[in-house]
């Protein structure tokens, strides 16, 4: 089950009965009867959302009968329209704050009936309503109540047709604003976004650690290479450098923080020299792949750092990015070795050195072991 699935909720309204004695009524014949809600007995103020619209998704869209004072079933209708009726009625009800997550009310279900004669009769509602957030092209389910209360009266009674509307949509508007403050860490209520670059300064033991990321002031040495060499390859030696990466998301009084963790590093046992080749001019060539591999990491840091990430799965979109920077990564290091023909052109190799050594100078301020720093 997604998150999606496990925010859908239903509250169900238990049916309501009450006895209304009759009372005189003026026998005045009516074609139709018009709702007109009345201004809400209580007031809300939602620290996560406010009510954006009001949706009317039902299927057939009569609001049903109800009994006239001459006997006759007349079709109940509102002032304005049932969704404006309703948007009003949570509006007024509810301190909106834009800068909240928006909501909709969905009516799915909403149709009065009523059963019996003048002397007696039952009038019920039978009603479905939700709430949904939509973020980034998803409709996220987030709460919902139904049932069918009714009134029994002996006589022809208004406003009854207003207090059942009120009564249900009272349990909804309390109902979600007490979920949604029991419930608040959750995407669907978060309005704003930021992400995070993290540079923490706890290292690895460069002496006995197996992995180590890249720092300025630490250059690799031969003890370093501690794997196996390959009898197949014609080289002398390799260097495994590798992207790390982690990811955190929170989701905390309507925002969502995703901070990234991004580092280069070295993998002792999977570098490896062979014995007798171990050249200062080799280990120099060997360290600029190192230094290529913290390179590429400044730009993908850089990309991040201008980009917004969704609400919904932001590790979807560094995925992407992270993929993409690797891939790029990878056809450096090949064009390296190629045109240096792995460090034997000494003029490329410094040419190398040269290009490598600005870049990271124009990207020093996303080098790692920065303190850590808020970029979006």
């Amino acid at each position: 089950m997604n998150f999606l699935q496990k925010l859908y909720k239903t509250f169900p309204v238990l049916l309501t009965v009450m006895v209304s004695a009759s009372m005189n009524s003026e026998a005045i014949a009516q074609t139709e009867y018009s709702i007109s809600l009345q201004v809400p007995e209580t007031k809300i103020f939602p620290k996560l959302y406010y009510p954006a619209s009001v949706i009317d998704r039902r299927v057939h869209k009569s609001d049903g009968n109800i009994l006239s004072s001459d006997g006759k079933k007349i079709p109940v209708t509102f002032e304005t329209d049932l969704s404006t009726s309703i948007f009003q009625y949570a509006d007024a009800m509810i301190s909106s704050d834009t800068n909240l997550a928006p909501v909709s009310i969905l009516i799915e279900k909403l149709h009065f009936s009523d059963v019996g004669s003048v002397a007696k009769h039952t009038l019920s509602l039978e009603f479905k309503l939700s709430i949904v957030r939509y973020l980034e092209g998803q409709e996220i389910s987030l709460y919902s109540t139904n049932g069918r209360p009714s009134f029994i009266s002996t006589g022809v009674t208004t406003g009854l047709a207003e207090k059942l509307l009120m009564q249900g949509l009272d349990a909804l508007l309390s109902g979600f604003e007490k979920y949604a403050n029991e419930n608040s860490e959750q995407p669907a209520f978060c309005n704003s976004s930021e992400s995070i670059l993290i540079y923490n300064d706890e290292y690895t033991n460069y002496l006995d650690a197996d992995t180590i990321r890249w720092k300025e002031d630490y250059k690799l040495n031969w003890d370093d290479f501690q794997g196996k060499p390959d009898k197949s390859s014609p080289f002398s030696a390799q260097s495994n450098c590798m992207f790390a990466f982690k990811s955190m998301v929170e989701y905390k009084s309507g925002l969502m923080r995703f901070s990234i963790f991004l580092y280069p590093c070295f993998t002792k046992k999977a570098s490896w020299v062979v014995p007798d080749k171990k050249q200062d001019a080799l280990l120099q060539h060997e360290q600029l792949h190192f230094d290529i591999c913290e390179l590429y990491i400044r730009k993908l840091r850089k990309k991040i750092s201008s980009m917004t990430f969704p609400i919904i799965e932001p590790a979807e979109l560094i995925k992407v990015e992270f993929n993409q920077a690797w891939a790029d990564y990878q056809q450096a290091q090949a064009l390296y070795d190629d045109e240096s023909q792995h460090g034997i052109i000494e003029k490329e190799q410094k040419r190398w050195e040269e290009y490598v050594k600005n870049q990271l100078k124009l990207l020093e301020d996303f080098a790692t072991r920065l303190p850590p720093t808020q970029v979006k």
